[in-house]
């Protein structure tokens, strides 16, 4: 009888993944990012294909396939247990624009190309990959995907990683030495290590992993072959795809000056100058986790167009509503901006949505200040891009959502939901969860921000 060694290549397949919501995996997001770095996102229209790699049980591919009836959507996961729990949501939500499909990436090479994809995603997938089975996901994105498509990419980044890498060893061989099942030998592991010796840049690792449950760190730590990686080092493994890195898609990481200040700003900008500013990014925020942009030959913008996209965007003043909106709030606050900026950004937009054309037109800062004020503050998340509310899109989210509700209620966990107004997936404290599944209990600031969602 064959056993998980057999068939996961070192792969965690002992358990199903923790389900996750990834907002900037969403097209919107994505596009977001390209644009404002200058690159043609790769939609042409409505119609989009969008493939998603290591899916898991598809639970943001489902958002995501809910706020796009118009696109078409692939999931790929090997592991029969996933594949089996997005099938079951999606015939429940009713959705006939999604497909989820079990193969290991080698599997993918041996079957006929399908129609090339618009968007490819992989959330965490890459650091957990045996090298011959990155090299075979490679190759078929350099088939799947279209020239002028794009790729997300969420990783581990090396930088953040260097202090709490010994982590990553200890739940990988403890459980094996120990016998035990689960990992609470090597949670004690790492908890006696961190309390004896007071390993520098470890402690703040360590809080937010203890945090999750075992099912999130057999995935994230306990692959055989997990590993951080550097973008430069992503970089060059993927080149045989012809791709190249576009953008990092969180839209506040192309501006420095909102991560950095003093000597850290002075040491990004020299290095960015002499070509390897994403490097000096890493080094000087030690993050452990990047969501990158890869290009498969999108064509730049032109600096007119650009700005004209940019100005047709409808914008929205954004208070915290939700209780993970405003923990969100919270980890920004480090990025503040000038206060008359603020001020003049809050006042404009206190009238209601508009285009930033409208908003540059309208806000008493000079045009170029305005335009710039303006993505500075979607980019805090302070202010927000609205989608156009389109019916279809509001059925098909309104179904999904009756089904999230029955199943939170039965006790199921629910890690977020559809925004039809923002157009991404959005992540829900156990709080915001519980409010959603019970409207009419639920308060004021809740009913409020989940009516703005278009909820």
């Amino acid at each position: 009888m064959a056993t998980s060694s057999d068939w996961s290549n070192g792969y965690q397949a002992r358990a199903a993944y923790y389900d996750t919501v990834q907002p900037n995996a969403a097209p919107v997001m994505m596009d977001l990012s390209l644009t404002v770095a200058g690159i043609r996102p790769p939609r042409n229209g409505d119609r989009f294909r969008y493939v998603e790699f290591g899916c898991g049980s598809a639970y943001n591919l489902v958002l995501l396939a809910a706020l796009h009836p118009e696109a078409e959507f692939l999931g790929v996961d090997f592991m029969p247990e996933h594949v089996a729990s997005a099938r079951v949501l999606i015939e429940e939500a009713g959705l006939v624009n999604i497909t989820v499909r079990e193969a290991s990436f080698g599997e993918l090479l041996d079957f006929p190309d399908p129609e090339p994809f618009d968007y490819a995603a992989l959330h965490g997938v890459w650091t957990w990959l045996a090298p011959e089975v990155q090299k075979e996901l490679v190759e078929v994105l350099g088939r799947w995907l279209k020239p002028g498509g794009i790729a997300y990419f969420g990783y581990a980044a090396a930088a953040g990683w260097a202090a709490p890498e010994p982590i990553r060893h200890l739940f990988r061989t403890i459980p094996t030495l120990s016998g035990a099942a689960g990992y609470s030998s090597a949670r004690n592991a790492v908890a006696h290590w961190i309390e004896a010796v007071e390993p520098p840049g470890v402690s703040t690792m360590w809080d937010l992993l203890s945090s999750m449950p075992d099912l999130y760190l057999a995935h994230d730590l306990g692959a055989e072959h997990g590993r951080p990686v550097w973008l430069s080092d992503l970089q060059s493994e993927l080149a045989p795809a012809k791709m190249i890195f576009a953008a990092p898609c969180d839209l506040a990481e192309q501006f420095d000056m909102l991560r950095f200040r003093d000597k850290a700003l002075a040491f990004v900008t020299e290095a960015a100058k002499a070509g390897w500013g994403e490097t000096a990014r890493d080094l000087a925020s030690t993050r452990s986790f990047r969501a990158d942009l890869f290009s498969r030959g999108a064509p730049r913008l032109s600096g007119a167009e650009r700005t004209r996209r940019i100005r047709a965007m409808t914008i929205a003043l954004w208070e915290p509503m939700l209780d993970d909106e405003r923990d969100v709030s919270e980890t920004r606050k480090a990025f503040s901006l000038a206060s008359n900026i603020t001020r003049e950004v809050t006042e404009t937009l206190s009238s209601g949505p508009m285009t930033i054309e409208a908003f540059v037109a309208s806000c008493k800062l000079e045009d170029r200040k305005a335009l710039q004020a303006a993505l500075l503050c979607v980019a805090l998340e302070q202010v927000r891009v609205i989608v156009p509310a389109r019916a279809e899109v509001d059925q098909a989210v309104a179904r999904l959502h009756g089904v999230l509700r029955a199943r939170l209620r039965d006790g199921s966990q629910l890690p977020g939901i559809a925004s039809p107004r923002l157009g991404c997936p959005i992540c829900l404290k156990p709080s915001d969860a519980s409010a959603f599944a019970e409207p009419d209990k639920a308060g004021e600031d809740h009913k409020a921000g989940f009516a703005r969602l278009g909820v």
